[in-house]
């Protein structure tokens, strides 16, 4: 890849460019656990599959809520790499205040990071009426998890023709 025009143009740029074993590591439960570039990039690769099998489309607005982690890097880039836009929200966001991004953002779907933000999203969007699905990173027992959209099966290399040919109906 010779230029990088777009934010997911940086995934393969990076793996061409530099390669390295280490990509990135998070700690969880006392223990690193470190990602290879090539496995990062698949993972978003898959989470791109699901979220389209999903009927996510271009122009699509994904909400995630929760602290920093890596589900929240992995979702991030398969949004925007199939042309959707992710609504940050802070998880110190008031009632209020993220009922009224909510209410206005036309968000498709929600992505938290725990049961406590699953309770505070859910009961604002009962409020209010409103039918978003809503997916937990932790497990929680009453929500649906997020590794739904991660598709198992070995994705090909055709979902970077599929975002270049939705990227050039428009600009991405």
């Amino acid at each position: 890849m010779e230029k990088i025009q777009r934010i997911f143009d940086l995934l393969p740029f990076y793996q061409s460019a530099y390669g390295q074993r280490k990509m990135i590591s998070e700690k969880a439960n006392g223990l690193w656990k470190t990602y290879e570039t090539s496995e990062f990039v698949e993972m978003v690769d898959q989470l791109s599959k699901g979220l389209l099998a999903e009927g996510v489309v271009k122009g699509d607005k994904i909400a995630i809520m929760s602290a920093n982690r890596i589900e929240w890097n992995l979702l991030d880039f398969a949004i925007s790499q199939i042309g959707a836009a992710t609504v940050p929200l802070y998880p110190t966001l008031s009632e209020h205040d993220l009922g009224y991004i909510l209410n206005n953002a036309d968000v498709k779907m929600a992505f938290v990071g725990t049961a406590e933000l699953f309770h505070k999203i859910q009961n604002i969007l009962q409020a209010n009426h409103s039918n978003v699905p809503i997916y937990t990173f932790d497990k929680v027992e009453e929500s649906k998890y997020w590794k739904l959209f991660y598709k198992k099966e070995k994705v090909q290399p055709l979902i970077y023709r599929y975002i270049e040919m939705v990227c050039s109906q428009t600009t991405c």
